[in-house]
């Protein structure tokens, strides 16, 4: 099993920046075989507080109001909603939940990864 490292020189992190693509994805892949399933795939549980009409114009993103993309824009999601709709995964304990919403440059993204509780 890998040894968790946080003492990672300049010239380590650098030589991994330098790794053809194909390479580094080979050592990722190696090192996950290492410390989990190889064939288990993680299902997890989106729930979008804020929907489309973003104001900036990211072009790849499809959630700015520059895209038709056949969604109506939402505005935030009151906290009550959310907490009510985080509730049923959360009591089932059946995947990590997500919470994300964007707005000006920032990601706001919550993960609450229910595997370490069972």
């Amino acid at each position: 099993m890998t040894t968790l490292r946080h003492d990672w020189s300049l010239e380590e992190v650098q030589a991994l920046f330098e790794l053809p693509f194909n390479d580094l994805l080979f050592k990722a892949q190696s090192i996950h075989r290492e410390n989990f399933d190889q064939n288990a795939v993680q299902v997890s549980t989106l729930l979008s507080i804020k929907t489309g009409a973003c104001p900036e114009d990211c072009k790849y993103c499809p959630q700015s109001n520059r895209y038709d993309t056949g969604l109506e824009a939402e505005k935030l999601m009151e906290i009550e909603k959310v907490i009510n709709e985080a509730r049923a995964p959360m009591q089932k304990r059946v995947a990590p939940l997500s919470l994300a919403a964007r707005a000006s440059l920032i990601t706001f993204s919550i993960s609450i990864n229910f595997s370490a509780s069972r």
